[in-house]
């Protein structure tokens, strides 16, 4: 109903809604006529589609105007101080605290307008408002314009100019509005918002917005838009906007600015009530010299703390890099913590574990599970269950089975308890159980140090040194306090006992032995076969072959001992020689030999002493079976 003074009163009359559009076409289609046109858009039975209105009479002025239209489905609520129409322009003209209010067929409020003046045109049922133009969507949504235009073939409110949203915690500018009378949904074009809340503050600028609300509250897709979040500044073709829950998602391609560098990334989830932001697919983070890699990146500003995922994730600073499945980067403590198969990098140099700790700042680093480092300064690995690592000193300590073993065929291994190495000098300590092995030579002692340079290992404390294989035909084990092995591209070729040292040969089967005592001595190696034994001082060696019953006993200042595929092969005495024997001959007697003299060689074949030769001067005896007592 209508309900105002006319200037020109009439009779209230009742039409049916095609009777009403019969007046419109014959009278000139006033005001509220036209409104049952837009919101009707064709004739219905009487009984279905019943509009009550009182009509001014044509070119009148009506004042304090109430009018309710229904159909089935909905309801227009229009309210104005006064109305003006004008027959021959086909429109009317509604001023003064112009509003309307639609509803749908449960009652439940659509849009709100407001404006100071309405215009509606009676061919095709449009409705321009202008000036203090207020579209009222839910109590958080507010929109304010200069002007909006009903259109009724589309059921669309369109704000075609500029235009301000005032939601709960933000506002919007922009231009070119749409939305349907429930204002459920909108779309909106060069959009500029700011959104603001505990100090907390978004910007964004897009291209067009499209914007629906939910149980309450707003969720906004904008689509080539930028964002200002704390002191990021963010581009995307796409942003998902959730003001009440403060999350954003960008996607499509997602680039980023702030203080401390650059990012890309595929994806981009912000919380801002968190403070965090986590990122997807193809990801790089620059932060000053820092280069971050990797599938997943999470960011908490307030810690500033960066963690990422990735097979592998990457850090990068200069010639260093940290790979690993996980990096958690503090960015103010210059600190990277990695896990899941981590490669450390720097030149040549390659350090892999499980777990992994580098201090940029404290130019330090330590390492946990599966240790290996790899590198030019011992053409090996280094492997252990833990390290820690000085960079910049270049020197670390092994802990938990530390050894290295040569990438080169010499086979050439070496492990200790604990280990120490040095990259500059290519050196490396070790303390407890110290073990060298390259092909069949085998040195254990108390501790050890390796000289990569020198292509020397030093062992001190109660050194054994030993054949390991099977298949020689002299097997050696010698034992010293200290000795040096000198190596030849990781081959063991020399062996030097220092100090006093004791030791045996068992050549063949077990089928003759020679034990050795002397003051230091020399250990010559060809083709990983032993070749000599040097004595250099108080030489004392016995010889026994077990099946021929052959015992003998070198003694001198010096003493070499030959050996070739068969077995010992000559012994060369010199200074204060001796040589005492006991013989079994081919009759079955048995001889014993004594001989003297400065210079002495004795011959075997076949293991069996065969011949002596003694210069320059000799002496000797030799005592029959019989004269044996």
């Amino acid at each position: 109903m209508m309900r105002g003074r006319s200037l020109h009163p009439n009779a209230a009359r009742v039409f049916s809604m095609c009777a009403v559009l019969r007046r419109v076409l014959l009278v000139g289609a006033r005001l509220f006529f036209s409104v049952a046109l837009l919101l009707l858009g064709h004739c219905a039975p009487i009984e279905s589609d019943r509009v009550e209105v009182d009509i001014p009479d044509p070119d009148s002025e009506t004042e304090d105007v109430f009018l309710q239209l229904r159909r089935p489905g909905s309801r227009l609520e229009i309210q104005a101080d006064l109305v003006r129409e004008y027959s021959e322009e086909q429109r009317a003209l509604a001023t003064g605290n112009v509003r309307l209010g639609f509803f749908n067929g449960a009652g439940r409020a659509g849009a709100e307008l407001s404006a100071e003046r309405m215009h509606l045109y009676h061919q095709d049922g449009a409705i321009d408002m202008v000036v203090d133009v207020v579209l009222q969507a839910s109590d958080s949504v507010t929109v304010y314009a200069d002007s909006l235009r009903w259109q009724p073939e589309a059921e669309r409110l369109v704000v075609p100019g500029t235009l301000r949203i005032e939601l709960a915690d933000g506002v919007e500018t922009g231009r070119g509005l749409e939305t349907d009378t429930s204002a459920d949904a909108w779309v909106l074009y060069d959009v500029e918002g700011r959104w603001e809340w505990d100090g907390e503050v978004v910007a964004i600028w897009a291209k067009r917005e499209r914007s629906q609300r939910v149980e309450g509250g707003v969720q906004v897709r904008y689509e080539q838009a930028k964002l200002h979040v704390e002191d990021m500044q963010l581009k995307s073709p796409l942003v998902h906007w959730m003001p009440d829950q403060r999350q954003l998602s960008l996607d499509g391609g997602v680039e980023g600015v702030d203080s401390s560098g650059a990012f890309f990334a595929q994806q981009v989830d912000i919380d801002v009530q968190r403070d965090q932001l986590r990122a997807r697919g193809r990801i790089q983070v620059r932060r000053g010299a820092v280069l971050l890699e990797a599938d997943e990146w999470v960011e908490q500003w307030r810690s500033r703390h960066s963690a990422v995922r990735g097979d592998p994730a990457r850090y990068a600073r200069g010639e260093r890099s940290v790979e690993g499945r996980h990096l958690v980067y503090a960015r103010d403590a210059e600190r990277i913590e990695a896990r899941g198969a981590v490669l450390f990098a720097e030149g040549a140099r390659r350090l892999a574990a499980s777990t992994m700790v580098y201090d940029h700042r404290g130019q330090a680093l330590v390492a946990g599970g599966g240790v290996s480092v790899a590198g030019s300064e011992w053409q090996g690995i280094l492997r252990s269950d833990s390290l820690s690592f000085n960079l910049e000193a270049e020197r670390g300590a092994l802990l938990g089975r530390p050894q290295l073993r040569s990438v080169e065929e010499n086979d050439l291994h070496i492990s200790a308890d604990s280990m120490h190495f040095d990259m500059k000098n290519r050196t490396i300590e070790g303390m407890g159980h110290y073990q060298l092995t390259s092909g069949s030579v085998r040195v254990d002692a108390r501790q050890g140090h390796y000289a990569a340079a020198d292509e020397q290992v030093v062992f001190v404390g109660d050194v054994f040194l030993r054949d390991g294989a099977i298949d020689t035909l002299a097997q050696y084990q010698i034992e010293s306090d200290t000795m040096v092995v000198q190596l030849a591209d990781g081959v063991a070729t020399r062996v030097r006992a220092a100090g006093a040292f004791r030791g045996r040969v068992v050549m063949g089967d077990g089928d003759a032995t020679s034990w050795l005592v002397g003051n230091r001595g020399t250990v010559a190696l060809e083709a990983d076969r032993l070749r000599a034994l040097t004595l250099e001082r108080d030489a004392d060696v016995t010889y026994r072959h077990i099946l021929k019953g052959q015992v003998s006993r070198f003694r001198g200042d010096e003493m070499v001992l030959h050996f070739n595929a068969e077995g010992l092969q000559q012994v060369r005495v010199e200074g204060g020689a001796v040589l005492e024997s006991r013989l079994v001959r081919e009759a079955g007697d048995i001889a014993v030999n004594s001989v003297k003299g400065e210079e002495m060689d004795i011959y075997f074949a076949e293991g069996v002493l065969v011949r002596v030769e003694v210069g320059p001067q000799a002496e000797g005896t030799y005592l029959p079976q019989e004269d044996i007592p």
